[in-house]
């Protein structure tokens, strides 16, 4: 089956076409093969090459992996980690006009430093990414930008064992931030708790195994970003949540503010609660 190409009245659901350069020569050279069971979306500007968890929904098939990324040697030290933490990396580097904005930590379920996930934004454009990374040790200066699929655990993952263990309500969503935004209505984890995996929409997959930390969940709500992606991802949730036995109580909502990309964040911003929450319909 042939490739479509993305058009301007058709744009990339993963960057909406480069929105955000104004120019119509930038519009994104990917494409679509459609299918009644599958479709496989490229991207030519996001940098990750993570499967779908369902299989029937969504694919993204992206240009470049991002993995290990090499840094300048001028900025590397010992073992590849570049020579501070609050550095970025090489391809941001190189581009200019980015700064780190945020960095969220992941722990094991023991509370030992995993690796971190830092947020990175370019006023010039109004462009941001997210970028995972790990320390040689938690506090050292060196950090190796990139992360195998394999060393992928949830945020907050002790709590999220605290709360199964006390049969506490769940809820997942798209992002660090807006699972801190949860979090802060119950820090005394008495009611609920909410969780993320790293780097966003697409990096939800299999073959990071997501859902065996998830085991013995009872209820479980999860909060949709309103766009594209959002639903994509979704759909590999509901997928990867029904691999668990016994299968927990799963919700699917999403913000009732109404303006694209609105997440959890937006919708406690604007004064509602999480009783509030929109029901979303997963197909």
């Amino acid at each position: 089956m042939k490739w479509r190409s993305w058009s301007a009245t058709n744009p990339c659901p993963v960057c909406s076409g480069h929105r955000w350069s104004g120019a119509s020569a930038a519009q994104c050279r990917g494409g679509y093969q459609p299918a009644r069971s599958l479709q496989r979306v490229w991207c030519s500007v996001q940098d990750s090459g993570e499967p779908s968890a369902s299989g029937v929904t969504w694919e993204w098939r992206l240009t470049a992996p991002y993995l290990w990324q090499p840094e300048p040697k001028r900025r590397s030290g010992a073992a590849g980690f570049a020579e501070h933490a609050s550095r970025m990396p090489a391809d941001l580097w190189k581009e200019g006009g980015w700064e780190r904005t945020a960095i969220w930590i992941y722990r094991d379920a023991d509370c030992s430093y995993r690796f971190s996930v830092a947020r990175f934004d370019r006023a010039e454009d109004g462009r941001k990414t997210y970028r995972p990374g790990r320390q040689s040790r938690e506090g050292s200066p060196w950090i190796q930008w990139g992360l195998p699929t394999e060393a992928r655990i949830p945020y907050q993952l002790p709590r999220l064992r605290k709360a199964i263990g006390l049969g506490l309500p769940l809820y997942i969503v798209e992002g660090e931030k807006s699972a801190d935004a949860i979090n802060e209505l119950d820090i005394g984890l008495r009611h609920f708790t909410a969780t993320t995996m790293p780097c966003g929409a697409v990096q939800w997959s299999t073959g990071a195994d997501p859902h065996p930390h998830f085991a013995g969940a009872q209820a479980v709500t999860v909060i949709v970003d309103r766009d594209t992606a959002g639903e994509g991802w979704a759909r590999d949730v509901h997928a990867s949540l029904l691999q668990l036995t016994p299968t927990p109580r799963v919700r699917f909502t999403r913000s009732r503010t109404t303006a694209p990309g609105d997440d959890a964040v937006d919708h406690l911003s604007a004064g509602y609660s999480l009783d509030n929450l929109e029901a979303f319909d997963v197909r």
